[in-house]
């Protein structure tokens, strides 16, 4: 009878779940700003807790970076849809300050991440492929901002995922 092999390798999880123990922080923060924060989003500071790029009175820098935005299990009540998870706007969100987190890589095809490569943010300039908030490998211009406590971990599996090592909190 002969044998099959179900794939060579594995996916790097999913955005927003730790990717290695123990070496990681996590704190909570009220989503403050204006607009939904997706789990594996980064997230800056602002007052009275964080928020998303493209947060209406938020210029995203680098010293501002503050984490990204931890997945949990949420009820069906405040989660319908269960493929995407969401902080809603004043929603309490787990946040990552340090350690290794997958997340979603914009563009990953065309700009794959390199193991201990640079971490860059998309702040302006989104398209479809290259949103306001992403998470990208490559520098683009004024678009972009260097996230310079973070290194990508992994290349980027089939679904675009990749893990991140948040080597320091910053912003802390």
């Amino acid at each position: 009878m002969p044998g099959k092999v179900i794939g060579t390798t594995f996916n790097n999880g999913f955005p927003g779940h730790y990717a290695e123990q123990p070496d990681m922080l996590i704190k909570t923060f009220p989503n403050a700003g204006d607009k939904t924060i997706p789990f594996g989003a980064p997230v800056f500071s602002v007052a009275g807790g964080v928020a998303a790029a493209g947060t209406a009175g938020l210029a995203p820098t680098a010293a501002l970076f503050k984490g990204i935005a931890a997945a949990q299990v949420k009820s069906a009540l405040s989660y319908p849809d269960q493929s995407v998870g969401e902080y809603t706007t004043e929603q309490a969100m787990p946040v990552f300050e340090r350690g290794a987190v997958s997340v979603y890589v914009s563009n990953a095809v065309v700009n794959a991440p390199a193991i201990d490569g640079n971490v860059y943010v998309r702040i302006s300039a989104g398209t479809p492929t290259t949103p306001v908030g992403g998470i990208e490998a490559e520098a683009d211009g004024t678009n972009t901002i260097q996230i310079t406590n973070a290194v990508f971990g992994s290349a980027a599996d089939v679904n675009g995922v990749a893990e991140i090592v948040l080597k320091t909190r910053n912003n802390a």
